[in-house]
C-alpha cells in the first residue's frame, strides 16, 4: 500500500499516453544493462535540468508496457519516488524515515518493482537519516533504484563513497541540433491535434537554431519544446478569442453611444446622421460575430474529429498489437482517411468566409513568443531588422552626429547578421566626445528602439569604481564578507534581465582591476559572480564612453590614418587588449552652432508638445527665442545638457507660473523683447 500511497506508478501513467523519444537508445539500452546486473543494478542518469531524463524513464516504462524489453526486466513496474512531497508532509521527527522505510518493504515484497528517485541527490543534502535508510536497502541489492540528478549535484553524491559505489553513472547528453529537430517532429503531430493549429516543418528547424541564443542557460530539448507549446497556445487562444476587427467595432459603438447620449441631454440638431452610423456599424457587427460563432463552430468540429482520429490510431495500435490486422487496416486506411477529408472541408469552409485567422505556427509567431519572454522588441528580433529605420529614429533624436550613428547602426546590422562572434556581446562599442555631445542620450535611443523603453538600460558611471575594492560592488563580494549573500550591481541586474543596454560612463576613471572584469565580458561573453553563478553577457549590447579628447579628422587625411591617430591616443589611457576586443570605436563631434541650435529646437518641440497633450495649451514661438536660448547657454562646458538646463530656467517655469496665474488660456506665445522673454 506504501507504494501507491507515496509514489507514482510510471506504467500506469503511461498507459493512456505516448511518450516520444529521439536518439536515446544507446541511454536506454545502458540502462537496461545496468538493471539486468546481478550486483548494484542501480543506474543513475546524469545530465542538465530539461535534457530530458524523466522522459527517458517514461518511455522505459512504456517499452515495458509494449513488452519491448528483455525477459529479465519485462515484468518490471517503474515507480516515482517523490522525495519532495514525503519530506512536505512530514510533521514529527523521524516519520519520513518511517515512511521511505515502508515504501522500500513494499517494493521488495513485489519483487519486479524499480523506485526513480528524481533530484537525488536531496537524499545526502536533507538533514535527516534519509540517505542511511536507503543505503541499507540498496547495499544487498535487495531493490532496484534509478537516480538522476545534474553534473552540478553529482558531486554531492560523490562526497558519500558508500552511495556512491551502489551506483553506475548513465550520462545524458544534450542532443545535437539535428536530434533536435527529430525530437521535435515527434512532438508535432501531437501539439497540433491539442491546439488545433498547423505547424511548418521549417520553424521546427528555426526554433532549434535560435533559443540557445536567447536562452543559453537552459537546456534543449526542454527550451524549444517550452517555446514551440507556448507559439501553439497562443495561437489557439488568438482564435478562441473574438477577432480584433469585432472588438474594434464594439468599442466605436460604445463611444457613439455615449456621444449621444451626452448629445440628446444638449438637444443636438445633429443626433440623428449619429444614430445611423451607430445602426450601420451594429449591422456590420452582427455580420461580423454571426460568422465568427459559426467559424468558431467549425473550429470545435475539426477539433473533435482530430480527437476522434488519435482515438482511431490507438485502437488500430492495440488492434496490430493483438495481431487483428484486417481491423487494424480499415481503420488506418479507410476509417481515418474519411475523417481526414471531413477535416479539410471543414478547414476550407472557415477560409470561404473571408475572416483572416491564423491556424499556423510560423517564423514571425515563434519570434513573437521570444519577443514575450525576453522583453526585446519583435522588429529587433528579426535579424533582418530595418537599421535604416533604426538610423532614422537616432538622427531624429540626435542632432549633429549623422557619421557616428551611421557607425553604430552599421556595426549593429553586422552583429545581427551573424558575423561577429556569437560568444561576445552582440556589440561593444566605445564612443569618444566631450560632455553633452550625445554618447548617453545615443545608448538610451537605441535602447528606446530596441526594447520599447529607453529606461530599459544600465548605466555606471565609473567615476564611482576608482578603486579596487569597488569591483565587489559590481560582482558581488567574497564569501565571508558582509553582503556576500546580495548579487553585485552589475551581475545582478544582466541575471535578471539579460537583454539590455549595458553604458560604462567615463571608462577612463575605472580602476585597472575593472579592466579584467571588462576583458572577461569582451572576449567570452561571460563571467563568474562571487556566488561563482556564471552570468552571460551575450544577449548585451556594452557601450564605454570616455570623454578624451580626440583632435577631428583633418581635411585629406584617410581613414585609416585617423584611426591609427585615434588609437595612439587611446593606448595611453587603456589597454591595447582592451582596444582591440570593441567591435567599434565612434567618435562624436564637438558640437558647433547649427548643431546647438538644433538641439535647442528639438528639445523646445519635445517640452511644447507635451504641454498640449497634458494641458490642451498651444505654444507658438519664432527663431529669436531659439537665438535667445543660445546666447543664454553656457555651450562650450556641457553642450546639449546645459541647453536642457537653460531651457528648463528660462523657458518652462516662466511659462508655468504664467499658465497659474491664468488658468483658462488655450494659446501661447513666446517673443524676444530687449533680450527678455515675453509671454502672451
Amino acid at each position: 500500500m506504501s507504494l501507491k500511497k507515496h509514489c507514482v506508478n510510471l506504467n500506469d501513467y503511461i498507459k493512456n499516453k505516448k511518450q516520444i523519444l529521439i536518439g536515446r537508445q544507446k541511454v536506454i539500452s545502458h540502462i537496461i544493462q545496468i538493471l539486468c546486473k546481478m550486483e548494484k543494478p542501480c543506474p543513475i542518469l546524469i545530465g542538465e535540468a530539461g535534457v530530458g531524463k524523466t522522459a527517458i524513464i517514461k518511455y522505459l516504462a512504456q517499452m515495458i508496457n509494449k513488452d519491448n524489453v528483455v525477459s529479465k526486466i519485462k515484468d518490471y513496474q517503474i515507480y516515482l519516488f517523490n522525495i519532495h512531497q514525503m519530506m512536505a508532509g512530514a510533521s514529527y521527527k523521524g516519520e519520513l524515515e518511517e515512511k521511505i522505510e515502508s515504501v522500500f518493504k513494499d517494493a521488495i515484497s513485489k519483487k519486479n518493482v524499480v523506485l526513480f528517485i528524481d533530484e537525488i541527490h536531496t537524499i545526502v543534502q536533507a538533514e535527516n537519516n534519509i540517505a542511511d535508510v536507503i543505503k541499507q536497502y540498496i547495499s544487498n541489492d535487495s531493490v532496484k533504484i534509478i537516480g538522476a540528478t545534474t553534473l552540478k549535484e553529482y558531486c554531492i553524491i560523490e562526497k558519500d563513497k558508500a552511495l556512491k559505489r551502489r551506483f553506475t553513472p548513465v550520462y545524458v547528453e544534450e542532443p545535437t541540433q539535428e536530434e533536435n529537430i527529430s525530437i521535435l517532429r515527434g512532438y508535432k503531430e501531437k501539439i497540433e491535434n491539442y491546439y488545433n493549429i498547423k505547424i511548418y516543418d521549417k520553424s521546427l528547424v528555426f526554433i532549434t537554431s535560435i533559443t540557445k541564443k536567447f536562452f543559453y542557460d537552459l537546456y534543449e530539448p526542454d527550451i524549444s519544446l517550452n517555446i514551440l507549446e507556448e507559439t501553439a497556445s497562443r495561437i489557439s487562444f488568438e482564435l478562441n478569442s473574438e477577432p480584433i476587427e469585432l472588438i474594434n467595432l464594439k468599442q466605436k459603438i460604445n463611444i457613439l453611444s455615449l456621444e449621444i447620449e451626452s448629445k440628446k441631454l444638449d438637444n443636438n440638431p445633429n443626433i440623428e446622421s449619429l444614430l445611423e452610423e451607430k445602426k450601420t456599424l451594429e449591422q456590420q457587427c452582427k455580420e461580423k460575430k454571426d460568422k465568427w460563432e459559426k467559424i468558431q463552430n467549425l473550429i470545435l468540429s475539426i477539433q473533435n474529429n482530430k480527437n476522434y482520429i488519435e482515438n482511431l490510431k490507438n485502437e488500430a495500435e492495440i488492434n496490430t498489437s493483438k495481431n487483428n490486422y484486417e481491423l487494424a487496416g480499415k481503420i488506418l486506411y479507410y476509417e481515418i482517411p474519411k475523417i481526414q477529408n471531413i477535416i479539410l472541408e471543414k478547414e476550407n469552409e472557415i477560409k470561404d468566409y473571408g475572416i483572416s485567422i491564423n491556424i499556423y505556427i510560423t517564423k514571425l509567431e515563434i519570434l513573437k513568443t521570444i519577443s514575450q519572454k525576453t522583453g526585446i522588441h519583435l522588429n529587433s528580433l528579426n535579424h533582418l531588422m530595418d537599421i535604416q529605420d533604426l538610423n532614422n529614429f537616432l538622427n531624429q533624436h540626435i542632432k549633429g552626429q549623422e557619421q557616428a550613428i551611421l557607425k553604430l547602426c552599421q556595426t549593429i546590422e553586422i552583429a545581427l547578421s551573424g558575423f561577429l562572434n556569437e560568444d561576445k556581446p552582440i556589440a561593444s562599442f566605445l564612443l569618444l566626445g566631450k560632455t553633452g555631445v550625445g554618447k548617453t542620450e545615443t545608448a538610451k535611443k537605441i535602447s528606446e528602439y530596441i526594447f520599447g523603453h529607453k529606461d530599459k538600460i544600465l548605466i555606471f558611471d565609473m567615476g564611482q569604481y576608482n578603486e579596487e575594492y569597488s569591483l565587489s560592488t559590481l560582482i558581488g563580494s567574497p564569501a565571508g564578507y558582509i553582503g556576500h549573500d546580495n548579487d553585485g550591481l552589475l551581475t545582478g541586474a544582466v541575471k535578471n534581465r539579460p537583454y539590455q543596454i549595458i553604458v560604462f560612463d567615463e571608462i577612463e576613471k575605472a580602476h585597472s582591476k575593472i579592466y579584467d572584469l571588462f576583458l572577461a565580458i569582451l572576449d567570452s561573453g561571460v563571467i563568474k559572480d562571487r556566488k561563482n553563478q556564471t552570468i552571460s553577457f551575450k544577449n548585451t549590447y556594452i557601450m564605454f564612453t570616455s570623454n578624451i579628447q580626440i583632435p577631428e579628422q583633418q581635411e585629406g587625411e584617410s581613414e585609416d590614418s585617423y584611426k591609427n591617430n585615434i588609437n595612439k591616443i587611446l593606448i595611453k589611457t587603456f589597454r591595447p587588449e582592451f582596444i582591440g576586443r570593441l567591435d567599434n570605436i565612434v567618435k562624436f563631434n564637438d558640437l558647433n552652432k547649427d548643431m546647438i541650435y538644433q538641439i535647442i529646437q528639438l528639445n523646445i518641440k519635445q517640452y511644447t508638445d507635451n504641454f498640449y497633450k497634458i494641458h490642451k495649451i498651444t505654444i507658438e514661438y519664432n527663431q529669436q527665442v531659439i537665438e535667445y536660448v543660445y546666447n543664454k547657454s553656457n555651450n562650450s562646458l556641457y553642450g546639449a545638457r546645459e541647453v536642457k538646463q537653460t531651457i528648463k530656467q528660462i523657458i518652462l517655469i516662466p511659462i508655468i507660473k504664467h499658465i497659474k496665474q491664468n488658468k483658462k488660456i488655450s494659446n501661447i506665445c513666446l517673443t524676444i523683447k530687449n533680450n527678455t522673454l515675453l509671454i502672451q
